[in-house]
C-alpha cells in the first residue's frame, strides 16, 4: 500500500502543456460541457495536472491513473490506491492540489474575498 507523503502542489493553469493528452474520454467529454472556453481549458489543465501529481504518488502514467467519482461526486482513487487523498480548489489563474495518506481537504479564493473570511479560521481549519 502507497502511503504518501502529506503534500500540496501549486498549478498555473497557463504552465500546464498539452493537457488534453493526460485526460480519459469521458473528462473530456466532461471538459466539453463547459460554456466559456477559459473555463473548460482551465478544468482541463487543472485535471491534467493533478493525474501528473497523481501519477508520481501512484507511480503510473498521467492518463493511467485511476480517478473515480464517488457516490458524493467527488474525485477518488480506484483501488489499489483508494488509501491515498487528494483534493483540488481553482481560483482564476492558480489552483492547489493537496494530496496525503488522509483525508485531506484545500482551498482557494480571490483576494477580494479576504475581508469577509476574516474571523471564519476556526469554522474551518
Amino acid at each position: 500500500m502507497i502511503r504518501p507523503a502529506a503534500s500540496l502542489h501549486i498549478v498555473v493553469p497557463d504552465q500546464v502543456t498539452n493537457p488534453e493528452a493526460d485526460l480519459n474520454q469521458n473528462e473530456l467529454h466532461r471538459a466539453s460541457a463547459f460554456r466559456f472556453t477559459k473555463d473548460r481549458e482551465r478544468w482541463i489543465a487543472c485535471r491534467s495536472a493533478l493525474r501528473h501529481i497523481l501519477g508520481e504518488v501512484c507511480n503510473l502514467a498521467p492518463r493511467d491513473v485511476p480517478i473515480i467519482i464517488g457516490s458524493n461526486g467527488k474525485p477518488l482513487l480506484a483501488a489499489p490506491f483508494e488509501e491515498i487523498h487528494f483534493n483540488l480548489s481553482h481560483c482564476d489563474d492558480l489552483a492547489l492540489n493537496a494530496v496525503d495518506s488522509r483525508p485531506v481537504g484545500v482551498d482557494l479564493e480571490p483576494l477580494s474575498r479576504a475581508p469577509s473570511l476574516i474571523g471564519c479560521e476556526a469554522s474551518f481549519c
